[in-house]
């Protein structure tokens, strides 16, 4: 619980900026904002080449859930919750399958926390275990392209706090 609420701190610190900009912004200038203020911390990260394609990842969602709306503080604070989670999570899976890794609640769990550890002033975090277990009781091979992203969307929010 002590990771999730400094998740949730850490983001509120990352996205402060971005509050006062949100309700009239568009799409492309939320994502210029978010990652601005995301590539403070690249200097910080254990890697800074997949921390930048993470505040790619995580500053395109935002502004698509976003931008261009009007939104309260805390319409930033679950979005930046559910795509934070959405990208460590579609990240964590397209690494295992590139890797040819056997999913397991496991395997995702660890290599969650391997991504996680990109991200600088974090040490981990409790979402990457709920991750492991709601993935693993999908059916991919039931589901659409479509159904798999929702339902990984799905979990990443819950597993992140965020519904």
């Amino acid at each position: 619980m002590k990771s999730l609420i400094k998740f949730v701190l850490l983001s509120m610190f990352l996205f402060i900026p971005l509050i006062s900009y949100a309700d009239k912004t568009s799409k492309e200038d939320m994502k210029s904002i978010c990652v601005t203020e995301f590539a403070k911390n690249n200097s910080k990260s254990s890697d800074p080449d997949a921390y930048k394609t993470y505040t790619d990842s995580v500053c395109t969602c935002l502004a698509d859930k976003v931008g261009g709306v009007d939104v309260s503080d805390n319409d930033i604070s679950v979005a930046t919750a559910k795509c934070m989670g959405s990208s460590l999570l579609s990240q964590t899976l397209a690494n295992l399958q590139s890797d040819n890794t056997t999913l397991s609640a496991d395997s995702i769990e660890t290599a969650c926390n391997k991504e996680w550890s990109i991200v600088p002033n974090t040490n981990g975090n409790k979402a990457c275990g709920c991750f492991g277990k709601k993935v693993m009781e999908l059916d991919k091979s039931k589901m659409s392209d479509d159904e798999w992203n929702a339902k990984i969307d799905s979990i990443a929010s819950s597993c992140m706090g965020g519904g």
